[in-house]
């Protein structure tokens, strides 16, 4: 609901910025790839850290160090050629570009489509091999 506000007030400011494009249909799926990704990795994570209770200081401070990485609040070309790896490497740039893209009317590359969906599916084994087996032990972990 919020992502929907928010999308609202993205499109006024294009409008009012004279950069209004019309949103590519590949944004739908690709919201579906990284719900599924922040499902099935969430989960992982999380019983992660209700085993495992000193992981709840290290996922933030790894959280932050992912979210500076990210080129959310900069742009991948303005590293050179050089250290452009730092952002091809970075999951969640994929994750970000597989959405941010179609809303600026950019086609979205293979690479991007090709780590989101890599990362879809190795959460998806991770989820099933942890959660399966280790269901029963959560309430006692917590």
């Amino acid at each position: 609901m919020l992502f929907l506000h928010n999308l609202i007030v993205f499109y006024v400011f294009m409008l009012f910025n004279g950069t209004l494009t019309v949103p590519g249909w590949t944004f739908v799926p690709g919201m579906i790839i990284v719900i599924g990704c922040m499902l099935t990795w969430g989960t992982v994570i999380g019983m992660l850290s209700a085993r495992y209770r000193d992981l709840r200081y290290l996922i933030p401070n790894l959280s932050a160090l992912l979210f500076f990485l990210t080129p959310l609040y900069w742009r991948v070309e303005t590293l050179g050629p050089d250290h452009q790896w730092v952002a091809e490497v970075n999951p969640l740039y994929h994750l970000v570009s597989i959405i941010r893209s179609p809303l600026l009317g950019v086609p979205v590359t293979q690479l991007n489509w090709m780590y989101s969906l890599g990362m879809l599916a190795v959460g998806a084994v991770l989820w099933l091999a942890t959660f399966t087996p280790f269901r029963r032990r959560i309430p006692f972990w917590i």
